[in-house]
């Protein structure tokens, strides 16, 4: 296990979630013990990962005494009951995934899945595949007693590994994402807002359509660019980001190409069109577990094109229709 010392009392490794890909996981260890932030999946393979990490840097499992996760994502969370079960700390999640958390453990994704499928335009088969695929990743999710979780907020001020950390709002890769600001060592963990080789999706909710993440994620690049530019900067994967308003200008160029290319797709038909159809004009989407991340991340850019006047959605039967609005297509994003 290769542990990086980034800072005094702040170490990072990667956990393998899949080929090609890892999450960052950051121990901060201090007089009281460890704290952890993020964790990967559900796994055995993840536990041993975490336990060879601590062990490099002189701990144990026992000695962790708080986690936190970035957003409730399962490659940043999906071990973090194991955690709480093996060490006894404190779960802190960002303040409002309450509700999510409670459909996690009461085994609702299934029916906010399927809800989501047909507002697609999904075939049955397509969705019953669907849930199929949902089955199998289950058993990577988190599992935390409700009793054992706690939540935090932006504009918070906690310690971790010695020193002050602010509490940062960067939402719209997941409704409720927060980073964490080391202001001695003028270090950002920005979760999944800001990575190195990738722009990350941005996803919708499965079904409540009146959130429209797209405004929040700009905002939170923003913040990023204007307020951290000169800090060292970690995503939830890959390396540090070594130039954070490069790679924050490149995201917003990746999103506005993203609109344009959408609207164009509905733009171009006369008739009304399905999530599904519009994936099929523009969208890669590849393997069915990238294809719900990409019609989350379609839909989030179709109700912003929506808000601009650009498209028009009517919902008939639970499916969602999509066609051109009064107002030809401009740049929202950059200016």
């Amino acid at each position: 296990m290769k542990v990086t010392k980034i800072a005094n009392n702040i170490y990072t490794y990667k956990v393998w979630i899949r080929r090609g890909r890892e999450t960052n996981s950051f121990l901060f260890p201090d007089r009281e013990g460890v704290t952890v932030v993020d964790c990967g999946y559900n796994r055995p393979e993840t536990l041993e990962e975490l336990a060879a990490a601590l062990e490099e840097i002189g701990f144990h499992i026992y000695h962790i005494n708080r986690f936190y996760a970035t957003h409730l994502h399962s490659d940043h969370v999906g071990l973090a009951g194991e955690i709480h079960r093996l060490s006894g700390c404190r779960v802190y999640l960002p303040q409002g995934t309450e509700q999510p958390l409670q459909d996690i453990m009461e085994g609702r994704l299934p029916e906010q899945a399927a809800f989501f499928c047909r507002a697609a335009g999904m075939r049955q088969q397509q969705i019953d595949e669907n849930l199929l695929l949902q089955d199998k990743l289950k058993k990577y999710m988190p599992d935390i007693p409700l009793q054992a979780v706690s939540y935090f907020a932006a504009g918070e001020t906690l310690t971790l590994g010695g020193q002050r950390a602010q509490v940062v709002q960067l939402a719209g890769h997941a409704r409720q994402q927060l980073g964490f600001f080391l202001c001695r060592e003028n270090i950002l963990l920005c979760g999944d807002s800001l990575l190195p080789d990738i722009v990350p999706d941005i996803l919708a909710d499965r079904q409540d359509f009146s959130y429209h993440p797209l405004p929040l994620y700009v905002s939170s690049l923003h913040t990023i660019a204007n307020c951290f530019a000169g800090a060292k900067v970690y995503g939830g994967h890959g390396d540090r980001i070594e130039t954070p308003k490069a790679a924050v200008a490149n995201a917003l160029v990746y999103h506005e190409k993203r609109l344009q290319k959408i609207w164009r797709a509905v733009a171009e038909i006369p008739e009304e069109m399905t999530l599904m159809a519009v994936m099929g004009k523009a969208y890669n989407a590849g393997s069915p577990f990238t294809l719900n991340f990409a019609m989350l991340d379609a839909m989030a850019h179709l109700l912003h094109l929506e808000d601009m006047g650009f498209l028009k959605i009517k919902m008939i039967q639970g499916v969602a229709y999509f066609r051109k609005g009064s107002v030809n297509y401009r740049p929202t994003i950059i200016r």
